[in-house]
């Protein structure tokens, strides 16, 4: 979320986090904040998850990919505001011989069909 705003704000108190979330979507800067961190989260847990499924340490997977160990252990971490590159994705999915895609939904009120792009 972006530093310069809390949270929680005074209002909210005794909200529903639901109501709260939907109201700050309507600011485009809190909507591009959150589904940022939306996909930090995701990232973070499919890449750990994976890893530990296949009982890699971080130092073992980024030598695999080919990447710093600090890399895997940012990627992994939801307190990294950065998001990773398609390269960085695709050198760490391959390494924990994974497949990903990219999945592209158009809006709910067009007739145009979502796509996928295959990453790895």
């Amino acid at each position: 979320m972006a530093k310069n705003k809390a949270l929680i704000e005074p209002a909210d108190i005794g909200k529903p986090i639901e109501a709260s979330i939907q109201e700050g979507m309507k600011d485009p800067e809190y909507r591009r904040n959150y589904m940022l961190y939306q996909v930090r989260t995701a990232i973070a847990a499919v890449i750990r998850s994976l890893r530990e499924s296949r009982d890699m340490t971080q130092k073992e997977l980024a030598d695999k990919a080919g990447v710093p160990q600090p890399q895997i252990a940012r990627l992994e971490s939801v307190d990294d505001e950065r998001i990773p590159t398609l390269e960085q994705l695709v050198r760490i999915f391959t390494a924990l011989d994974s497949r990903a895609f990219l999945e592209i939904v158009p809006p709910l009120q067009t007739h145009a069909e979502k796509r996928e792009i295959v990453l790895v």
